[in-house]
Order: C-alpha cells, then structure tokens, then sequence
C-alpha cells in the first residue's frame, strides 16, 4: 500500500511480497529500523544458524515470523509451527 509515496505496513504476512519488493537492497538493520515505523520486529528465535527467525507485531496487533535470506531478501514463511 502506497499512500504520497510512503509504504505503509499494516499486515506483513499478507503484505509480504510487495514489503519484499519495497525493502530490496536494503541491509538487515536499515530494513528492521524501517519496520520499527510500524510496529516491533524482534529477534524470535536467536541462534547459532544462518538465519535467525524475527517476530514483527504491527500497530494493529497483526503479527508474523520473518527471516532474511542467502541474499539479504526479506523472507516470510508460508507455514510451520510458528503459526499453530
């Protein structure tokens, strides 16, 4: 959603591919800080793996797990245990 050229971010996981898009070539932090604009985004699940799992809670209360990829791209996953 675009409004006067600014994204807005009400529902990551249902806005996912167009934030994906938005974000690209941006850095880790430059794109968590982003989303600091709209809600939390947290490190969910730390660990020792290549791609530590975030959390994002929106404004709104929406919330949704998120990860960045091999190439830095904004990453929502689609299903797991995360969402039961």
């Amino acid at each position: 959603m675009c409004i006067g050229g600014a994204f807005t971010l009400i529902d990551l996981y249902s806005q996912r591919s167009a934030v994906a898009r938005y974000v690209s070539g941006w850095s880790v932090e430059q794109t968590l800080s982003w989303l600091q604009q709209f809600g939390s985004a947290k490190v969910y699940q730390p660990t020792e793996a290549d791609h530590p799992l975030f959390h994002f809670c929106s404004f709104v209360g929406l919330s949704c797990p998120f990860y960045f990829d091999d190439y830095l791209i904004l990453t929502v996953p689609t299903s797991g245990w995360f969402y039961s």
